[in-house]
């Protein structure tokens, strides 16, 4: 007899198991960046899974906002702080708690998503690289990865299932979570329009429409707080240079630009430094998914997820950098579906390319290297 994932308790414990040998997988890394990589101890966090950005985030859940710390949206270091009070736990262990539950859930998600498009063992393949992406290790850390990409799914999936209130619900809170969570307003469009009736009237036509003003709620709640506390409700944005990497405060930065920023870096940066080997990821990355996309489309995969993974590309890179660029497409799912498309064996190699560069990246990161 055929088992089938699409009950939810058994896809439910398909889910975890995969989860759990994910975790174990990733010991690899930690192991070696044990044995062979010297740490930097300025930026380690409390644990290796909360360096540099998480180590933001549990500050800001135990001390509130102090320095430039307002470019990090508030969602997730509240939901630290409340989780921390319910249960009753330190910030460091509520917070992986959090991410590897906010992780489960989205691949919960994004197997019922997968599943209205997709045939059993073509989801099975998405899932797997969802695994094995390079910078998928930022799921486990304390970073917005993981509940992000929780929001942006079931997002998505409550769209697809005409229950757009929900779906713009749960947008609002993704925009509370990062600026690009406003971006989830393109397929949602799209889905709503696709769902509706040309022939209904036209009141009816704007109130199918009507629950998408809720989603920059959440980035409104936050600029409504850092005008009263700081008098400044974009500084979020105006802080952005305190962090480096050629950030703008506000000013847009032309594509142009950034790439030709990143030929002198390479032309100019020692091949011997992690510098350039982080250049290279970051311009592949950005220039990779944008291919890998055009090519999805050629795939026939749902126009309103290219659309929104496009502009989670391309808006980052306006700042005048890539940086971070490879750790922001982890939630680019498109991605997964072309890969899990391709032919068998280009699967299979893919899938050892990626993982060895995920433990490669993970063990840098866990000792406190920025690698995205």
């Amino acid at each position: 007899m055929k088992v089938s994932f699409d009950n939810n308790k058994l896809l439910f414990i398909f889910l975890t198991f995969c989860l759990l040998f994910w975790r174990i997988f990733l010991i690899i890394p930690l192991a070696v960046g044990y044995k062979y990589i010297a740490q930097i101890p300025h930026y380690i966090g409390k644990t290796p899974w909360s360096n540099f950005d998480g180590s933001h985030y549990l500050e800001i859940a135990a001390h509130g906002y102090i320095g430039y710390q307002q470019a990090f949206f508030p969602f997730f270091p509240l939901l630290i702080n409340y989780s921390s009070k319910f249960i009753g736990h330190d910030l460091v262990h509520v917070s992986l708690f959090l991410t590897h539950g906010f992780f489960l859930i989205a691949l919960f998600f994004f197997w019922k998503l997968m599943r209205l498009d997709y045939s059993q063992k073509t989801s099975i393949w998405i899932i797997i690289f969802v695994f094995v992406f390079p910078t998928a290790f930022y799921f486990a850390s304390v970073y917005t990865e993981s509940l992000f990409f929780a929001l942006v799914i079931s997002s998505l999936y409550f769209a697809r299932k005409k229950q757009f209130l929900l779906a713009c619900i749960i947008a609002g809170l993704a925009s509370a979570t990062r600026i690009v969570g406003l971006f989830i307003i393109i397929p949602l469009i799209i889905e709503i329009y696709n769902s509706i009736q040309l022939k209904k009237i036209h009141s009816e036509f704007i109130k199918s429409y009507l629950p998408l003003v809720i989603i920059p709620f959440g980035l409104i709640a936050y600029m409504i707080y850092l005008h009263i506390v700081y008098a400044d409700p974009l500084m979020f944005m105006h802080v952005q240079p305190g962090f480096g990497a050629g950030r703008s405060g506000g000013e847009i930065i032309l594509i142009p630009q950034v790439l030709w920023r990143y030929f002198k870096i390479l032309m100019t940066v020692s091949h011997a430094s992690l510098t350039f080997w982080v250049a290279i990821l970051e311009l592949a990355s950005f220039i990779g998914s944008i291919i890998v996309l055009l090519f999805a489309l050629r795939k026939k995969i749902r126009l309103s997820y290219i659309l929104f993974s496009i502009s989670l590309i391309l808006f980052p890179s306006l700042s005048g950098t890539l940086s971070s660029i490879p750790r922001y497409i982890i939630i680019v799912f498109p991605l997964y579906i072309f890969f899990a498309l391709l032919d068998i064996k280009i699967r299979i190699q893919l899938i050892i390319v990626f993982s060895t560069i995920q433990i490669i990246l993970a063990s840098l990161f866990l000792r406190g290297y920025f690698i995205s």
